[in-house]
């Protein structure tokens, strides 16, 4: 289950994504817990809406943290 979501589909500029996102990180490490983010790869109301908004805002959080020690995986890795 997810326990940080961006709000994707209403965004409008990726550096606001991203700061919903590390917000969200930011809440669950002040609690001692791991982080689930929720992202979608398109608007849910039209099929080929425009992912490019939440693509920049992974590349950003992934060049922010990188050499961080954070461990980011896919949901296949939990097992």
């Amino acid at each position: 289950m997810w326990n940080v979501t961006a709000y994707d589909w209403e965004a409008t500029d990726p550096q606001e994504l991203a700061a919903r996102v590390r917000r969200g990180l930011r809440h669950n490490q002040k609690r001692h817990r791991g982080s689930n983010i929720l992202l979608h790869d398109g608007g849910h109301r039209v099929l080929g809406t425009d992912r490019s908004i939440t693509l920049a805002a992974v590349g950003l959080l992934l060049d922010r943290w990188a050499g961080s020690g954070l461990r980011f995986v896919t949901v296949d890795a939990w097992g």
